[in-house]
């Protein structure tokens, strides 16, 4: 099981669930509800990617390991396990990242939400005193 299964075992099942969060007509609003689901997106896929990867080496180290081969010494099989762990933690710490990019940018865009809704309120109010001055 090569890193290239590896990369390309999450895609159908990346398909699928980017399509199940596309954002749908009433379910998201505007700027945030579109960030939301991106940065929903982006984590699942991170996270797919990252199961990938831990399998295929847990799979490495049982398989292999429980035979007596990596204990033979085969330098290659070593290595690559090695390499999907250090993988492993780049795409962890890839997540993180990330996962804070994608907060910070939530709480701005629930800041500018704030000040618009206060912005609508007291538009809407002033609309209602000009018309009620303009009354008969």
């Amino acid at each position: 099981m090569g890193l290239s299964m590896v990369q390309n075992m999450p895609k159908d099942r990346l398909a699928r669930l980017e399509a199940a969060l596309v954002p749908k007509k009433g379910r998201f609003y505007g700027k945030l509800g579109l960030l939301l689901s991106l940065s929903i997106q982006k984590i699942i896929r991170s996270s797919l990617l990252t199961i990938c990867i831990l399998a295929s080496s847990h799979f490495l180290i049982l398989a292999f390991g429980g035979w007596g081969i990596l204990d033979a010494g085969n330098e290659e099989l070593l290595k690559m396990v090695s390499k999907l762990q250090s993988e492993l933690e780049a795409v962890k710490a890839e997540h993180v990242s990330e996962k804070q990019k994608a907060l910070e940018e939530v709480k701005k865009l629930h800041a500018e939400n704030a000040k618009l809704q206060y912005r609508i309120t007291h538009l809407v109010r002033s609309l209602k005193e000009v018309d009620s001055k303009l009354a008969p």
